[in-house]
């Protein structure tokens, strides 16, 4: 009756320690797939920083070259400004100068 029970004992003992064994081995590679996906979970993650690091790069450079080109724009609409300042007062000059001379011909003409 003892070896009987021994022998049961024994062969409850192996399939435990089966089943031991084969959980151990599962979460073995439950683990090592754990591990790979957090490995491809930082490479994604990084991939993910480079691009938004470009993507913020490229706003950067749109927005230089806007500031830029609203400061151009404002140069050329300064100059303009004092083109037409020169323009007007040289116009006004000559206008005057215009006058005077048809002041002195038609004073010449009444002479004659």
């Amino acid at each position: 009756v003892n070896v009987r029970a021994a022998s049961v004992a024994a062969s409850q003992t192996a399939a435990y320690e089966a089943r031991i064994a084969q959980s151990e081995a599962s979460t073995a590679a439950f683990e090592a797939e754990l591990r790979s996906a957090e490995q491809e979970i930082a490479q994604l993650h990084e991939a993910a920083l480079e691009k938004a690091s470009k993507h913020e790069d490229e706003l950067q450079s749109i927005q230089q070259d806007d500031t830029a080109r609203t400061l151009e724009v404002e140069c050329l609409r300064t100059e303009a400004v004092k083109r037409g300042v020169t323009w007007a007062s040289e116009r006004e000059r000559l206008l005057e100068e215009i006058y005077e001379l048809q002041a002195q011909l038609s004073q010449c003409q009444r002479q004659i």
